[in-house]
């Protein structure tokens, strides 16, 4: 690096490491509920998809016309899952990668920004 190349390079303040430093913490906690936020949504619909699969007992209603009656009712499984190759990653794993990932990117833009000026 030549001397006269680090003329153009500008440096930020203490001032505006803090205030980026506040920005990025303030950031976080706002990511933070929002993560737990919905992480508690997801528990909540994955707690209702397991009651409803949990029907399995339940009798189907049969119409006044069907030649089943007085037959006896056998549950049959509609949705058949296929074995998957890989594995599934858990959601706290996948909330936790996420904010990892938006972290990033405001470091990113936080930079791209500070280049900018």
């Amino acid at each position: 690096m030549q001397p006269s190349d680090l003329e153009g390079v500008a440096y930020a303040t203490a001032d505006e490491v803090d205030g980026i430093r506040r920005s990025l913490d303030s950031f976080m906690k706002t990511q933070e509920q929002h993560n737990l936020s919905m992480e508690n949504t997801l528990d909540k619909i994955l707690g209702k998809l397991d009651k409803l699969s949990s029907r399995e007992g339940t009798p189907i209603p049969e119409d006044k016309g069907s030649n089943m009656k007085g037959k006896p009712f056998t549950p049959t499984n509609l949705f058949i899952l296929a074995p998957t190759s890989t594995p599934i990653l858990p959601i706290s794993m996948f909330l936790l990668i996420l904010q990892e990932l938006s972290v990033f990117m405001l470091l990113v833009m936080m930079g791209l920004s500070l280049l900018m000026r």
